[in-house]
């Protein structure tokens, strides 16, 4: 009954069910991301603080929501019979545009983004870009120790967008060895084009989706006991929602076990760049103190949650490069 046709039905449902699960979520989020993670030292935020990043995210996220619940039932409703194949070309644009706007439109809403300030270290960076054949353009440090006291860097974009993001909990700890060692490892992803390879990689999980997806739409039993009279009806969503769910928890293994062996080739790349295993192998003991790691986890941990080699598997590849 609200007016304004399938669209707005389907923008404010897609916003609705977000907010839902988001709000599911505050329970546990709030006792692994803010009880724990005080109890551990790693979080400098006050209550108001963490429950405001929350709220921005749960708003950001509903926003998503609504653009993909018009995208996916207006391709539905568009192509009744391929709609599968146009949903997933949409999907891998709407990938490949967050992607490209998430380091500008979203990330400047958590943290203030200044440019890394002239001196060694931003010489030195500039550097290792140069040797690496990398052009960075940009190097920003973040104030990620309003919220933490983690120490991390990482690299983001597409295309103009392409940045480089050091974390001011890094540039404090006043260790340049160890900053540019981490640089140089950020460096290795850009080498390597991995930001690329993870949207056709998205791409190409989309596709199995899909597909799936399509077989689930010739099951009207299925959709009948959500409430829906067929995929192209908005009270479907749920349902798709469910099922997009467990595609990634199966889906999980597979993205860590690539994710891994990205981080693992950055590391390569970065003792290359550096040709100092020796201060690589010291940050990964700072990092893993640092952020307390878990130094000996159990490998179906490792298989189903760690999008990066354990710790010591890490040291172990830095010390057999000095040999």
């Amino acid at each position: 009954r609200m007016p304004g046709g399938w669209a707005v039905r389907a923008a404010l449902f897609g916003a609705i069910v977000s907010l839902i699960l988001t709000a599911a979520a505050v329970p546990l989020g709030y006792i692994f991301g803010y009880i724990v993670q005080h109890a551990w030292g790693l979080s400098n935020q006050d209550l108001a603080d963490w429950l405001t990043d929350r709220a921005r995210s749960a708003a950001i996220g509903a926003g998503f929501a609504a653009v993909a619940a018009v995208v996916f039932f207006g391709v539905v409703r568009w192509q009744p019979k391929t709609w599968w194949v146009w949903g997933w070309v949409a999907f891998t644009v709407l990938t490949a545009v967050l992607s490209f706007l998430w380091p500008v439109l979203i990330a400047p809403l958590f943290n203030r983004f200044t440019p890394l300030p002239e001196g060694s270290l931003r010489t030195r960076v500039l550097g290792l870009a140069h040797d690496a054949g990398v052009d960075l353009g940009e190097v920003y440090v973040i104030d990620a120790s309003k919220r933490s006291t983690i120490e991390n860097a990482y690299v983001a974009g597409l295309g103009s967008t392409k940045q480089m993001v050091l974390y001011d909990t890094l540039i404090e700890a006043d260790d340049e060895d160890a900053s540019a060692f981490i640089v140089a490892h950020e460096l290795g992803h850009q080498v390597e084009s991995h930001v690329f390879k993870n949207v056709l990689i998205a791409s190409a999980g989309m596709l199995v989706g899909f597909l799936a997806l399509r077989w689930l739409a010739g099951r009207p039993g299925i959709l009948s006991w959500a409430g829906a009279s067929g995929i192209a009806d908005v009270r479907a969503l749920p349902a798709i929602l469910l099922f997009v769910l467990l595609a990634n928890v199966v889906a999980g293994p597979v993205q860590n076990l690539l994710s891994r062996r990205f981080e693992a080739r950055a590391d390569e790349i970065a003792v290359e760049l550096t040709n100092d295993p020796a201060t690589a192998t010291r940050v990964f003991r700072r990092l893993a103190f640092a952020n307390i790691a878990d130094l000996r986890p159990p490998q179906l941990a490792v298989t189903m949650l760690f999008t990066h080699p354990p710790i010591a598997a890490r040291i172990e590849s830095a010390t057999a490069a000095a040999r």
